[in-house]
């Protein structure tokens, strides 16, 4: 996950993590990004995988130029996407902490298993 400072800037905050083994074609995975003034985080499946507090951005005005989603490239470049499907997409006005994203992953899993 990558977000923008703010608008014009040219620096990217990453939150990213290096799976081993790689995901599972065909299975489905929970990915939460969250950010705010003191940090961008990365969850996989309700874990926190990755936090980036070295230069956190604050909420970004211009969502179109400062935020990317399925693109697999640390530059934007539509040519290089994840090829993976989105899915249930939520966008929140704050930052989440730990506790809630858990909770999101574990009702979403409850509901897929039923």
């Amino acid at each position: 996950m990558r977000i923008k400072k703010w608008d014009n800037c040219e620096v990217w905050v990453n939150a990213e993590k290096e799976l081993d083994p790689p995901w599972n074609k065909g299975e489905h995975y929970h990915l939460t990004g969250t950010w705010g003034e003191e940090e961008v985080a990365l969850y996989i499946d309700g874990e926190c995988v990755d936090r980036n507090n070295q230069l956190p951005p604050a909420q970004p005005t211009l969502m179109a130029e400062v935020f990317t989603l399925n693109n697999d490239t640390p530059v934007d470049n539509p040519d290089k996407p994840t090829h993976c499907i989105l899915r249930d997409l939520r966008i929140f006005n704050y930052p989440l902490n730990d506790a809630e994203v858990k909770e999101i992953y574990r009702n979403l899993h409850l509901n897929l298993v039923e």
